[in-house]
């Protein structure tokens, strides 16, 4: 097990009491993106957050991100926290840390860390889950999504609140039985100076090669069964024309993708462009984004390209259904027709939008630290 710890708080762990320690396994995408703009606030409110994070996902720079901003406990252990004895070990390492840092507040995030977390039942801690995103839907198979309910059943007596990013995350917990005196609401968001960030169309484009009269659309998003990006390449072969897709993000079938789109003859409009750090800011070379996914929490791609005025192409799911002033059109079955294409394009770029109030960081921060039942000025 390869390990970076790092503690500011009285430069000794024997002297350690956290607020929060925060606990991934998903050391990328969305919830990379959700902690690294949570961390920062609950600092700003006045709370000592710590971060243990385990497995053999973390995206590049990740450990760097996080070392670097300022928290009272970082630790960042990379095994392989998916097969059995890498679960167990990570058991053992939430219940070293939180014995290290003695946190009044365990928050899980993401399946994996909230098993293992509320299988360690450290004793202290009052415990809070935010799945992000409940992997009980298709693509998985029928065994692989009643473990996951089984194992949610099972582990709901001992979690105090549900922090839920999203209204599809929040029909899922109801549906599993868990009562509403349990769950906490609390949106994804993007700061409020988000649009500050954004290159001007000409920087972007230039930078990422994207031709000036292009149409070129977004489809940020891992590489994993989840996000149906197999049958979107498909469909973009049935639609045709010279629109050009870039996907971007990493993953399990990076291989398979890049095989599709060679067997379909698509080298010259698809185009798998990996992991773009700070992919935010360069949302404005494109004139639309597209999101296929099977299910989200809610999507921070999402936020960030309404965000950034571009018109969004979405899977007709309860999560994409954001209060959007029409800045979007939904599809359903295995990938969008030519039509729901020409429509969204045909909303063009609105750089006046904005999202709705409560999706932001600073909002959603407050109604976490709220439900932690932490006294903030």
């Amino acid at each position: 097990m390869l390990s970076t710890t790092y503690s500011r708080m009285h430069n000794c762990l024997s002297n350690l009491t956290l607020d929060v320690l925060h606990v991934t396994e998903a050391c990328g995408a969305g919830v990379r993106r959700h902690l690294g703009l949570m961390l920062p606030e609950m600092k700003r409110l006045g709370l000592s957050c710590g971060l243990l994070c385990f497995g053999s996902r973390m995206e590049p720079g990740f450990v760097q991100e996080f070392s670097g901003m300022g928290l009272d406990y970082f630790r960042a252990a990379e095994d392989g926290g998916s097969a059995l004895g890498g679960f167990a070990a990570a058991i053992g390492l939430v219940r070293r840390v939180c014995a290290e840092t003695r946190p009044a507040v365990l928050h899980l995030h993401a399946f994996a860390a909230g098993a293992a977390g509320r299988l360690a039942a450290p004793p202290g801690p009052v415990l809070f889950y935010s799945p992000h995103a409940f992997s009980f839907h298709r693509p998985a198979g029928l065994a692989r999504r009643c473990a996951v309910k089984g194992m949610e059943l099972l582990l709901r007596g001992g979690t105090c609140k549900y922090i839920l990013v999203g209204e599809g995350e929040k029909e899922d917990a109801e549906a599993l039985g868990i009562g509403p005196e349990r769950i906490v609401l609390a949106r994804n968001g993007l700061p409020a100076d988000f649009r500050k960030g954004l290159l001007p169309i000409s920087v972007a484009r230039s930078r990422l090669g994207i031709g000036a009269g292009d149409v070129a659309v977004a489809i940020p998003c891992r590489l994993e069964p989840q996000k149906a990006l197999v049958p979107a390449v498909r469909a973009i072969a049935r639609i045709g024309g010279d629109t050009k897709f870039y996907i971007f993000g990493e993953g399990s079938l990076h291989g398979r993708l890049q095989a599709e789109i060679d067997g379909l003859g698509l080298g010259g409009r698809v185009f798998l462009a990996g992991n773009v750090p700070d992919l935010c800011k360069y949302l404005g070379a494109f004139d639309m984004g597209m999101l296929p996914s099977y299910y989200e929490g809610l999507s921070y791609a999402l936020l960030e390209m309404l965000a950034a005025g571009l018109p969004v192409l979405a899977r007709d799911i309860r999560a994409n259904h954001v209060e959007a002033s029409g800045r979007m059109v939904f599809f359903d079955g295995d990938g969008p027709v030519q039509d729901e294409l020409e429509r969204t394009l045909r909303l063009g770029r609105d750089c006046s939008f904005r999202l709705p109030a409560d999706c932001q960081t600073s909002v959603q921060a407050r109604k976490i630290v709220g439900a932690y039942g932490i006294k903030v000025s």
